[in-house]
């Protein structure tokens, strides 16, 4: 069923459309179990977070008017259908990075639950007798290239969870990525809401101006809508978790060591974006005159981009007296890392509860001091590796597409056909100096 549909939902649909002569709810669970094997329910919900669904959950279940609670029912389930068109529109751009991969390249980036990677982490129990109460707090981003590779990284909350980190993440998995330093010329991008702003889509223009990619399809779920792919990669890890201890700061995931200040580098070559909330699909690229623009879509069901090609264009860069993008010069500078003193002075002091009590070995022992000491110590200075970038590699076009891709894109138009939510027009998205 789709995401957000519960049995219970199901019953009220039953009864709301069967009036007369309806089954008890038991009966009804009954006939589905043995009838409908195949049908099933997602056991965590998807749709938690998003403020339509739950509002629409309550509407639904305060209605005592059968005929009002049928038509809250149908526009609740046109939300869902909305999702799931967006949702397999993210399908079909990572089938063709799969199918394709030196067309394409298909990631998406997405952040853990912080509450099930504290270390040190003791099997079965949260702590063992004796053991410190106050834990090593870290923070997993985790990322999966569709065909290719799946990337984790950890840090300790030294650095700001925001743009610059999504960014410095994009920018390690493209260079892990890039075989011999080239990039496939297209690359699509799926994102959770929290990273819709100026500063992704400038970097991503940067790529393109560079050359770097020919066009980067940048795309969002609606708010409150999770990816099942990125979620069942997370929870494997917390099923590691739980079989294993982990007593170190480097077994979860790579140590996200260095963070890129990628916004402030950017900053006064980029454009203002008004109503950036509003599109869910964003297609950035080189225009005829070899500015780069972005094109956006309300939803990725639209048949139009707006702006149209008679309307102006939205410049990601700022124009100079010669009318000329001004693109950033140089390379980020780093975001020089802070931990709260208080904090960090707790968590020194329950290790060393850990050292003496807990089952620490001796080289976990030597590894935590050491780092306790000096959490930001780094080998040599770090140079942002956004030069080790080349130009992307060209690719023949293909003049057919195979049976695979034909009938992933006529199902993918099938659902597109669905009937979709009437929204009222929102402001028009757009850019300006």
């Amino acid at each position: 069923m789709p995401a957000g549909i519960t049995g219970m939902d199901l019953y009220n649909l039953y009864q709301t459309v069967h009036k007369e002569e309806r089954l008890e709810q038991s009966q009804f669970y009954q006939i589905m179990s043995s009838n409908f094997p195949h049908v099933s329910f997602s056991k965590s919900q998807k749709c938690t977070k998003c403020t339509d669904c739950s509002n629409f959950k309550q509407l639904i279940d305060k209605e005592k008017n059968l005929e009002k609670r049928k038509e809250l029912m149908t526009i609740r389930y046109l939300h869902l259908q909305q999702q799931q068109n967006e949702r397999e529109s993210y399908y079909v751009r990572r089938a063709q990075a799969e199918m394709r991969p030196h067309h394409a390249l298909s990631l998406i980036i997405d952040g853990m639950d912080q509450r099930k990677t504290d270390l040190p982490h003791y099997k079965a129990w949260n702590n063992p007798n004796g053991a410190g109460s106050k834990k090593l707090r870290t923070h997993i981003m985790g990322s999966i290239v569709h065909g290719r590779n799946k990337h984790f990284f950890v840090d300790y909350n030294q650095y700001p969870h925001n743009t610059n980190m999504s960014l410095t993440i994009l920018l390690n998995i493209l260079i892990n990525e890039a075989k011999y330093h080239r990039l496939p010329p297209v690359l699509y991008i799926q994102l959770d809401n929290t990273n819709k702003n100026k500063y992704f889509l400038g970097f991503l223009g940067y790529l393109v101006k560079r050359q770097f990619v020919k066009e980067v399809w940048l795309s969002f779920l609606i708010v409150g809508h999770t990816h099942e792919d990125i979620d069942q990669a997370f929870s494997k890890i917390s099923h590691k978790l739980n079989e294993e201890s982990h007593k170190d700061q480097n077994s979860i995931a790579l140590h996200l060591d260095t963070v890129w200040n990628i916004s402030e580098w950017l900053g006064d070559s980029i454009c203002q974006v008004h109503n950036v909330t509003f599109p869910h699909l964003y297609r950035i690229f080189s225009d005829q005159t070899g500015h780069v623009t972005v094109q956006f879509k309300e939803f990725s069901t639209d048949v139009t981009w707006r702006p149209a090609w008679d309307e102006p264009p939205l410049e990601i860069f700022k124009l100079d007296e010669r009318s000329q993008q001004i693109i950033p010069k140089g390379l980020p500078s780093i975001v020089e890392p802070k931990m709260d003193e208080d904090d960090w002075l707790e968590v020194k002091r329950s290790m060393e509860k850990d050292f003496e009590l807990a089952a620490v070995s001796e080289l976990d022992e030597v590894e935590w001091r050491e780092f306790l000491e000096n959490p930001f110590k780094k080998s040599e200075e770090p140079v942002c590796p956004l030069h080790l970038l080349q130009t992307y590699q060209e690719v023949e076009s293909y003049s057919t597409l195979s049976e695979k891709e034909n009938n992933l894109i006529m199902n993918y138009k099938k659902r597109a056909q669905a009937k979709q939510v009437s929204f009222n027009d929102p402001e028009p998205f757009g850019m300006k100096n």
